[in-house]
């Protein structure tokens, strides 16, 4: 037998709904924002440091034929040659070398030489996630290919004009900006989570209130008790209309 005061009333199975789906949705809030600390904490910004080098004429030039060394400049085929010099990677490995840096850290590096266009300036770029093993690289091998070029008895050379330690830049994905789009990610995903669960129980609700609105089928028992009494009600009436009762 049910004890009927003891069955949820209507509001409190409704209540007892709703906080499930807030739950639920709580829950979900909370995993995808661990997910976006997780992500953000594996995230590591890189460093960039550039030494910029001049080609000039590098040896006393006669003062008749300064234009004739820098109309040559100005073509850009020098300095594309001197740019070319500096790119060779010998340069990289003797200063990784001098540093004695290991296999993992000269992979981390990427290093670069860039023309600066319509100029004699070339631009050594180096780019690591640690910025004074990028400092370092890019100075190692602005000295190195300097002093290379110089023995080499050309009539230019290349002049440094700044170090990498004076031009260090970082640059990559900011850390709280991962974190606020998973939180806006997660509170969006939360909320229709919440929303589907509330749903599902109010129709699941729903078809139980009409389950329990629907009349019910009589049983075979009943029908054949029916079934049982109608003959004997029928002779019963054609009895009665052969023998009538007298008044």
């Amino acid at each position: 037998m049910t004890n009927e005061g003891s069955a949820p009333t209507k509001q409190q199975r409704d209540r007892l709904a709703l906080l499930v789906s807030i739950g639920s949705g709580i829950v979900v809030f909370a995993l995808l924002m661990a997910a976006g600390f997780a992500y953000s904490g594996r995230l590591s910004s890189q460093w960039t440091a550039r030494a910029n080098v001049l080609v000039l004429p590098g040896q006393p030039v006669n003062p008749d034929h300064v234009p004739a060394y820098y109309e040559t400049l100005s073509r850009g085929q020098m300095v594309r040659t001197l740019a070319e010099l500096v790119r060779l990677g010998e340069f990289q490995t003797e200063t990784a070398d001098r540093y004695g840096l290991t296999e993992a850290q000269r992979e981390s590096v990427d290093m670069s030489v860039i023309v600066v266009a319509d100029t004699a300036m070339v631009q050594v770029v180096a780019t690591s996630t640690d910025p004074n093993l990028a400092v370092a690289m890019v100075d190692g091998v602005v000295d190195l290919s300097t002093v290379y070029v110089a023995d080499l008895s050309l009539p230019y050379a290349l002049v440094p004009v700044g170090e990498g330690a004076n031009n260090v830049s970082e640059f990559g994905p900011s850390q709280a900006l991962v974190i606020v789009v998973f939180a806006l990610v997660a509170l969006g995903l939360g909320i229709a989570y919440q929303q589907a669960i509330y749903r599902l129980a109010w129709l699941a609700k729903r078809r139980e209130a009409r389950r329990l609105r629907r009349p019910e089928v009589d049983s075979p028992d009943s029908e054949q008790a029916i079934s049982a009494e109608a003959p004997e009600e029928g002779a019963d009436r054609i009895s009665e209309a052969l023998h009538p009762v007298d008044g």
